[in-house]
């Protein structure tokens, strides 16, 4: 019985995700944590309270953008299959400090290629001061 009603679930999860035009990888990420989230629930009351202990399970084996990315995922479950408006905060994500290289480390590692486009692109990169994304949309009549 209970575990026709998580497959109806997840059908309707399915339909509704499919009818936005999710992609394929989604749908699929977006299925996997609803399941999880449907096994830990069996036979309790589908509410904020539940959620609110699923996500506290095991916070310190879960990094916080993991947590914050299956939190908006079963506030869309919620939201749109339920029919049920829940109001949790999304965890504080951890702040990474940056690795800065030395101009020496910075030198090895253009040297470190033969290949002259990459070569080039590192130099770009670093004396320009740009990011990953920003060399990557450069065009050669912005030159």
């Amino acid at each position: 019985m209970i575990i026709l009603i998580i497959n109806s679930l997840l059908d309707k999860l399915e339909e509704e995700l499919k009818l936005r035009n999710f992609s394929k990888k989604t749908v699929r990420s977006y299925l996997f944590v609803v399941k999880q989230f449907l096994e830990y629930s069996k036979g309790k009351e589908l509410n904020e309270k539940i959620l609110r202990s699923y996500i506290l399970k095991n916070p310190e084996k879960q990094e916080p953008s993991t947590a914050s990315h299956s939190l908006s995922i079963l506030s869309f479950f919620f939201e749109k299959i339920l029919r049920k408006k829940i109001n949790l905060p999304h965890p504080k994500r951890n702040k990474k400090i940056l690795e800065i290289l030395t101009p020496e480390e910075i030198k090895r590692l253009i040297g470190s290629t033969s290949n002259i486009k990459h070569k080039l692109i590192l130099q770009i990169l670093y004396g320009c001061e740009l990011r990953v994304s920003e060399v990557i949309n450069l065009k050669k009549e912005g030159f």
